[in-house]
């Protein structure tokens, strides 16, 4: 991969004499913006929308000046290629880690970047078929490599060190899934089993359980101080999963560590902004979008709860005593 002349950053395409700015437009069902100017308009035509054309916002944004990035690898690389049709959620964030990372912030114009870097693309050509929505000094850019220009231009325009590392852990594990089929799986599973062993050394802590191994039958503190230990060291083992192939190992080891640190705190958040959806959308609850999600993680949710009751109305943590 060939080095650049050492200059990167973030340019104005339109003109590099000014410097780059990020203008976005609201934008609504229909291609209709909400400051009233239809998406004609922003495609430099004279078409005028019907009043009945004029509907709520559908959540997205579209980009109103282009943008260009200059990368360490990849040269001059301008998004979006249409910004007539191309579409924006800003930063993807899930709605349980909001209060870790916002959809905008420092971040917000390399997630623009990515966004149009990571397909499905907006942009067809003249049969229709789907092309990238960026153009690029070196043409294709491969997705996950699309993860490291991410991670890359959240360093130029002064993210802090933490955040952009787990911010390009996260998009690099929906990188993995998407572009590996078994590995990818694999390594997103191994994400949720460190999750589950979080779960059971919580239990195993309180002695409603005993299948923890590293947790020794001692006083409260030295289980504390062991399954700190275990939730540290085991996602650089699990993390060797994401090596094979995908060379992401870095990116495992940093969702590893951060689900294993920070998995009592996002379960509680978790429990608050659920109980906030149902209150926000009720009858709707389980409607659209992400159907699908919340009917899994509901049934999931209370298969745990039922596990948990289960075991801490058992004897699973009498049965260490025991032996």
């Amino acid at each position: 991969m060939a080095e650049t002349d050492g200059a990167h950053g973030f340019f104005n395409p339109a003109d590099r004499d000014r410097p780059p700015r990020i203008v976005l437009l609201r934008a609504l069902d229909e291609g209709v913006l909400d400051d009233g100017v239809p998406t004609s308009l922003l495609c430099g035509t004279e078409e005028q929308p019907a009043e009945d054309d004029v509907l709520a916002p559908s959540g997205e944004w579209q980009i109103a000046e282009q943008i260009g990035y200059r990368d360490r690898h990849k040269g001059e690389i301008v998004v979006p290629r249409d910004p007539c049709h191309f579409r924006t959620d800003l930063a993807s964030v899930p709605r349980i880690f909001g209060w870790l990372i916002g959809k905008t912030g420092v971040h917000l114009p390399a997630a623009l970047v990515h966004d149009a870097l990571t397909p499905p693309f907006y942009t067809t050509d003249e049969n229709g078929i789907p092309v990238p929505d960026y153009c690029a000094d070196e043409g294709e850019i491969p997705r996950i490599e699309g993860d490291r220009v991410f991670r890359d231009a959240m360093a130029d325009i002064g993210t802090p060190r933490t955040r952009r590392w787990l911010i390009w852990a996260g998009v690099s594990a929906a990188s993995a899934w998407t572009e590996h089929e078994f590995l990818g799986r694999a390594a997103v599973l191994s994400l949720v089993a460190i999750a589950l062993v979080g779960w059971a050394a919580t239990l195993e802590i309180f002695d409603q359980l005993a299948l923890v191994p590293w947790i020794p039958e001692d006083t409260w503190g030295v289980e504390l101080f062991s399954g700190a230990v275990g939730a540290l060291l085991a996602p650089f083992l699990v993390g060797v999963i994401w090596w094979f192939k995908m060379r992401l190992y870095r990116a495992g080891v940093i969702l590893g560590v951060a689900i294993a640190a920070l998995l009592h705190l996002t379960a509680a958040i978790t429990v608050v902004s659920a109980g906030n959806h149902v209150v926000e959308t009720w009858p709707n609850v389980f409607g659209e979008p992400n159907q699908k999600t919340k009917i899994f993680g509901t049934l999931g949710a209370i298969a745990l709860t039922v596990l948990t009751t289960w075991i801490c109305n058992g004897d699973f943590g009498t049965a260490r005593s025991a032996s």
